[in-house]
């Protein structure tokens, strides 16, 4: 338990440094934040999105026109001139702003042993993508809930996947990291 106190402490302290660099509700806050399995994860997910998004995006349309055309016969809805292009820029540049790697509802109820294994593999794909600088600005990690169900196996992924990440990694998170409790409520 001691240990994991000063896990959680050192993770306040990165926390309180990573929000003096960016405060919440800043215009660099994500428009939205993709949750995916953690037994999907990878260091690449980001790219994978683009790749995906920008297939689909060139099925429906492969220009401005064309992709005008698309919603012509929506009301009063215009599509201003260059969104298109932005759209793919943005698409290309960073297709995913905040990733939450999911050990709740995407991943779903595993034995200990594979919920363990994947924490030390997610860790292991976290660092490749620091390393390479392949990783959404914005990640962290979503843990089952502390509801007296799964609050052992919740309070086991937290400590591994962060201690293990701290520890790998000399200290360091990736920037942006994010941790999600979910399901909290009061009693």
């Amino acid at each position: 338990m001691e240990d994991f106190q000063k896990m959680i402490d050192e993770l306040g302290r990165s926390l309180d440094a990573s929000k003096r660099d960016r405060p919440m509700g800043s215009p660099s806050d994500p428009i939205h934040v993709v949750y995916g399995g953690a037994d999907k994860f990878t260091s690449q997910i980001s790219t994978k999105f683009g790749k995906t998004a920008l297939t689909l995006l060139d099925s429906i349309a492969q220009n401005e026109k064309e992709f005008a055309e698309v919603f012509e016969g929506c009301g009063e809805l215009t599509v201003p001139p260059g969104i298109f292009s932005a759209i793919v820029e943005k698409l290309s540049r960073e297709p995913i702003e905040d990733f939450r790697i999911d050990f709740e509802d995407g991943f779903g109820f595993r034995s200990d042993a594979e919920e363990d294994f994947e924490c030390e593999r997610v860790v292991g794909q976290l660092l490749l993508g620091m390393e390479n600088d392949s990783l959404p600005p914005m990640i962290g990690i979503r843990i089952k809930s502390f509801q007296s169900e799964t609050y052992k196996r919740a309070t086991r992924t937290l400590g591994l996947c962060l201690g293990s990440l701290l520890e790998r990694s000399n200290g360091t998170l990736p920037p942006g990291f994010v941790i999600t409790l979910p399901k909290v409520r009061k009693k």
